[in-house]
């Protein structure tokens, strides 16, 4: 199975399109983009937490300041904002993938209760703890898991999973032997412990790590991994050729609805 790129002609492009992905995702469709033919999904939109997750870094950054200057006209009533990962530092700090997207959650009218995110004023296992449990307690509401954007770092990691095995150990066993679960892309969380959706990832750049699990990336119906930039051309060239070697790929692989939008196509050497 080929990892599959949508490729724009500029990242200019490629951030126009994000942010109307996001609008839409977000409040601008009048089916909150919910897939027509799953009439049991439809049904739980208007009252089911309806999650949206958002990577860090400094390129999809771009794309939330504009969306937060210029929000959709209505959103979601149930609209919740998900963190992929964070550095385990004060929200204060420019470190803190939250400090960045809080000005987006005020935009939107979105109250901290609906913003899941890793709570850094708690002891770390208790942080790591307390953000699988809000995961949890999302599926205990039915939540609908719609859309994730992730990024993809030089070293095919995604969200803070740093490696193949921090992916294959947060994930349903399953999943990853051969791909055919078929909970995978629903929208549902998939049912793995607690312990799975949220995982310390130790100490990378000198900062503790927390992320979600690859079971929640897993369970969203749409993931776009965001990668533009000369920096990503050898990171997609790899994962054109070899996706199972990292961390992203491994996700790629194994969702039905998974796709790369970079600015131009993978290197050819």
């Amino acid at each position: 199975m080929a990892v599959e790129f949508t490729r724009f002609p500029t990242s200019k492009q490629a951030g126009d399109a994000l942010f109307n992905e996001l609008r839409k995702y977000l409040g601008e469709g009048t089916e909150y983009h919910v897939d027509e033919e799953t009439e049991s999904v439809a049904e739980r939109t208007a009252t089911s937490p309806y999650v949206v997750m958002l990577a860090g870094g400094s390129t999809p950054m771009q794309v939330y300041r504009r969306l937060a200057a210029e929000p959709p006209r209505r959103v979601h009533p149930a609209a919740h904002l998900m963190l992929s990962d964070d550095r385990y530092v004060p929200a204060t700090d420019e470190r803190s993938n939250y400090h960045h997207i809080r000005p987006l959650a005020h935009a939107l009218g979105l109250p901290d209760e609906r913003v899941v995110h890793v709570d850094a004023d708690r002891p770390l296992p208790e942080a790591v703890s307390d953000f699988g449990g809000r995961i949890a307690g999302l599926a205990g509401r039915d939540a609908i898991f719609a859309l994730a954007v992730l990024g993809i770092g030089g070293d095919g990691h995604t969200a803070s999973l740093f490696s193949t095995a921090a992916v294959d150990a947060s994930s349903p066993g399953q999943v990853l032997g051969d791909g055919q679960d078929p909970g995978v892309g629903t929208g549902t969380l998939l049912p793995v412990p607690q312990e799975r959706l949220a995982v310390h990832t130790g100490v990378h750049g000198g900062v503790d790590r927390v992320s979600v699990g690859a079971a929640v990336l897993l369970s969203f119906r749409k993931v776009v991994f965001f990668a533009t930039g000369e920096g990503k051309r050898d990171i997609l060239y790899e994962l054109s050729r070899r996706p199972e070697n990292y961390p992203a790929g491994r996700i790629l692989l194994h969702h039905p609805n998974a796709t790369i939008w970079t600015d131009e196509a993978p290197r050819v050497r």
